[in-house]
């Protein structure tokens, strides 16, 4: 019978909401508590990371803290948002993990650390983010290293995910669904636009294996492996969900310009959700490679788009016939 118990910030997020599903199906802890800003009553404790966390344990005996609260979606907040929330906030988690006397922590930060471009970067390559989001969790993460070095009996993992769908995703996923669905979706500049993504279940599946795993290394990324275009994503997206039509491409400039008029709709409240900012999300490529997790005994359930595509559409009822 398992003696010790997990704590898991963030866990009424998409991903949180089915890590805590699943470690606690798996009967590896006792207890799965969840901290989360958003909690109701019964499924966790409600807090805010922004301000220092009090947790009165009672005879839970916490043995990991898998830390996933955080501001992500970019653009939607104010800058010093994304550092009060992601470095601020992962402060206080630290804290109180050693409140706690909790010595591993999961860190879930993102590829985002990295500016956008055609480069494709690697877990030893030096960050350089070009956003208040990518360098919140920069920092973040430099934050959770000074925690680790602190005491030589704790054990940091940072874990860079790419972006994360399947089902109940509200990000940029299924916006580009309902783009397609409606037939509004066109390439921005290029095809061949890389966004390195990993399947929901797959990046839990990756937090679960890196509580027990005994991999060398702090720092991993989780994504699927093998580049990923845009119009990889798109046919996959037709595969799983049907709605096949001719997606032009929109020439970058143009496409820029023509969303200003939408941002200033946004201001008066008619927002539609188009932005310079995502117009530039779909431009600029967000490549990052995975091989410390290939070579790692960790196996992808989807180790392609289209396969996590089609899983999702079969999770939701909704594949497209044939």
């Amino acid at each position: 019978m398992p003696n010790t118990d997990c704590l898991v910030t963030g866990g009424s997020g998409f991903i949180g909401r089915r890590l805590v599903e699943q470690l606690s199906r798996s009967g590896r802890f006792r207890h799965v508590v969840n901290l989360d800003a958003r909690a109701v009553e019964g499924e966790g404790h409600r807090i805010d990371v922004r301000r220092p966390i009090t947790l009165h344990p009672g005879d839970h005996r916490f043995e990991v803290c898998v830390h996933l609260a955080a501001l992500a979606k970019e653009p939607g907040f104010a800058h010093r948002d994304y550092f009060e929330v992601n470095h601020e906030g992962t402060g206080h988690v630290l804290d109180l993990c050693t409140e706690l006397g909790i010595a591993s922590v999961i860190f879930t930060s993102t590829m985002m650390v990295f500016a956008a471009g055609d480069e494709r970067r690697s877990e030893t390559d030096a960050v350089d983010p070009d956003t208040a989001y990518g360098a919140s969790k920069a920092l973040a993460e430099q934050r959770a290293r000074t925690w680790a070095t602190a005491d030589p009996g704790r054990r940091l993992r940072i874990v860079r995910p790419g972006v994360v769908f399947g089902p109940e995703d509200e990000g940029n996923f299924a916006r580009l669904r309902q783009l397609l669905a409606r037939k509004l979706f066109f390439y921005i500049g290029s095809r061949q636009t890389v966004k390195s993504c990993i399947h929901l279940d797959d990046v839990v599946g990756h937090l679960q294996y890196l509580i027990d795993d005994d991999d060398p290394h702090e720092l991993v990324h989780s994504v699927i492996p093998d580049p990923t275009t845009i119009e990889e994503i798109v046919e996959g997206m037709f595969d799983a969900f049907g709605g096949r039509y001719r997606v032009p491409t929109v020439p970058f400039r143009v496409a820029r310009t023509g969303a200003r008029p939408f941002e200033l709709l946004a201001r008066v409240g008619y927002d539609t959700g188009i932005h310079r900012r995502r117009i530039d999300k779909l431009y600029h490529s967000t490549d990052v490679s995975a091989e410390r997790m290939r070579a790692s005994c960790f196996a992808l359930r989807h180790p392609t788009v289209g396969a996590g595509l089609r899983a999702w559409a079969e999770a939701e009822g909704a594949r497209a016939p044939g």
